[in-house]
C-alpha cells in the first residue's frame, strides 16, 4: 500500500540525481524515473481496479456463491505490473531515449 505513492514520489527526484554531463547516466536515471512512475501507476490504480472488480462481483452475485479472494486480488494486480514492465521494455528496447541537455 505504501509502496506505490514511494514509487510515483521517488520518479521525480530519480531524473534530478545526475550532477555530470555522462549521457548514459542522464538516459539511465531519466528512464529509471519513467519506470518508477509508470510501475507505481500500475499498483495504485491496479488495485484500486481489482478492489472494485470485487465488489462489483458480490453485489452481481446471483444465487451462486463467488468469492474473490484475496489470492485472485494480487494475481489481478500482479499480471498488471508485469504487463507495464513487459511494455516498458518493449519500448526501452524499440524507442532508446535522447537527452537534451538545457
Amino acid at each position: 500500500m505504501y509502496l506505490s505513492p514511494c514509487l510515483v514520489g521517488s520518479s521525480a527526484f530519480i531524473r534530478d540525481i545526475p550532477t555530470t554531463e555522462d549521457v548514459i547516466t542522464w538516459k539511465t536515471c531519466c528512464f529509471a524515473g519513467i519506470c518508477c512512475f509508470d510501475v507505481g501507476f500500475t499498483l495504485m490504480f491496479g488495485s484500486l481496479a481489482a478492489k472494485t472488480w470485487r465488489i462489483d462481483k458480490i453485489f452481481q452475485q446471483n444465487s451462486r456463491k463467488q468469492v474473490v479472494t484475496d489470492e485472485k486480488l494480487l494475481c489481478a494486480v500482479f499480471l498488471l505490473v508485469c504487463l507495464e514492465i513487459v511494455i516498458l521494455i518493449m519500448w526501452h528496447i524499440h524507442d532508446q531515449s535522447v537527452c537534451y541537455f538545457v
